[in-house]
């Protein structure tokens, strides 16, 4: 074999081998570079909001109305009373829907049971600063708290603030929701008429004057439950 081709063959291993620890090193990068994870993944611990405490059921039996929320917020938790951040919008569409004949502040709540026949609870009932806090496994852990705890009191209606609260109850007891629709549930494992309405949160992207519209179906649906319309 000639010296030329000698040459040239040692060229071609030599070009090959550089191409070949490119690759692994290129791959050992792509493998030890760490993974990013989204933060609706990241479950905050029971103990970062230890020294909040949980809010009261405000229940009595046969109210014609029952709230739902998802879990209390830090201000509601501060405060101890519901929907309490200046941006949640529940108090002015509880008014502006006919539902109560009063403008209404978060301190009416407690009184809310005996002026109005309204009453509340959570699906989870610790505090935290977001929903996305609680573990898939808590909300699941708590649907058969609140099934039993609503079918106790029997209101002639539930009012889910949110659809996750809804979702969550329907993944937990294999209830088929994919066709959903604000408003009046057909399914329901509840002994009264569900309803549900989007989050009153600052955070939900949903026009005042959408929201609006689901609330005052909801009070054609309480007038009628009750016998006033």
């Amino acid at each position: 074999m000639a010296i030329k081709d000698i040459k040239s063959l040692s060229e071609r291993f030599a070009y090959k081998a550089s191409t070949a620890t490119s690759s692994i090193k290129s791959i050992t990068h792509k493998i030890s570079k760490p993974q990013r994870f989204r933060s609706y993944k990241y479950h905050i611990s029971e103990v970062t909001y230890a020294h909040l405490s949980p809010l009261p059921d405000l229940l009595q039996n046969d109210l014609k109305l029952v709230f739902c929320g998802f879990n209390p917020g830090i201000k509601s938790a501060e405060l101890g009373h519901r929907f309490a951040h200046r941006s949640n919008c529940f108090w002015p569409l509880l008014y502006q829907s006919g539902i109560v004949p009063d403008p209404l502040t978060f301190e009416d709540d407690i009184s809310m049971p005996e002026r109005y026949n309204i009453g509340f609870t959570e699906l989870v009932m610790r505090p935290t600063k977001g929903v996305e806090e609680i573990p898939t496994q808590e909300l699941k852990t708590n649907v058969p708290r609140l099934l039993d705890t609503i079918n106790k009191y029997r209101p002639k209606v539930l009012c889910l603030v949110g659809r996750g609260i809804w979702d969550a109850i329907a993944r937990t007891m294999k209830i088929d929701n994919k066709n959903f629709k604000w408003g009046l549930q057909e399914q329901s494992v509840f002994k009264c008429k569900l309803f549900v309405v989007p989050s009153t949160s600052g955070l939900v992207r949903i026009k005042h004057e959408d929201k609006l519209e689901t609330w005052r179906d909801l009070k054609k649906l309480i007038d009628k439950e009750t016998g006033t319309s």
